[in-house]
């Protein structure tokens, strides 16, 4: 009989409940827990509530894909693992139970979905509080925990230099 897994998913800036899970599992020490808490809270200071998995690492939605369907596959699949399931995922405070759901992939393995799209790791994080894969491609979002793509902030415009028109400040003879 094959045993069931499931990643953990969570959402909020310090992602205490994933933390208590994880400690739970004996998956983590307390020392961890502190750092992981720390990252998350300087990464939600930045982009709100965020999904996050197993170990706190960040969650993305590819916007190409369609409600339950992934369209990421191959070279896509080694960049954005995705977040699967063997069985009934373990929720944190925050995530809505209804959202949680599931899609096939190619190999016959299942996705965990929120709010109808897929959810995927960036290969790209190395750690709890890394979200490198924001705005990849613009296609590459993180998720709120109501089920909505967190946009890259809007850059702040930068004032440009006033021309010259050749009609100021100097003399004329």
């Amino acid at each position: 009989m094959a045993s069931t897994q499931a990643e953990t998913i969570s959402g909020g800036p310090r992602c205490q409940r994933l933390g208590e899970i994880l400690i739970g599992r004996k998956l983590i020490e307390t020392e961890d827990l502190e750092k992981a808490l720390e990252l998350q809270k300087e990464r939600g200071d930045k982009l709100g509530k965020i999904l996050v998995g197993d170990k706190g690492m960040t969650l993305y939605i590819f916007t190409k894909d369609v409600p339950d369907q992934s369209n990421c596959s191959g070279d896509c699949l080694k960049k954005w693992p995705p977040l699967k399931t063997l069985g009934k995922p373990n929720l944190g405070a925050g995530v809505d139970a209804s959202l949680i759901s599931t899609a096939s992939l190619p190999d016959g393995s299942m996705i965990l979905t929120y709010n109808k799209m897929p959810l995927y790791y960036f290969a790209g994080d190395a750690a709890a509080g890394d979200v490198k894969g924001e705005g990849v491609g613009s296609v590459w979002f993180v998720i709120s925990p109501l089920g909505k793509v967190i946009p890259l902030p809007a850059p702040i415009p930068t004032p440009k230099p006033k021309k010259n028109n050749g009609m100021g400040g100097g003399y004329t003879y």
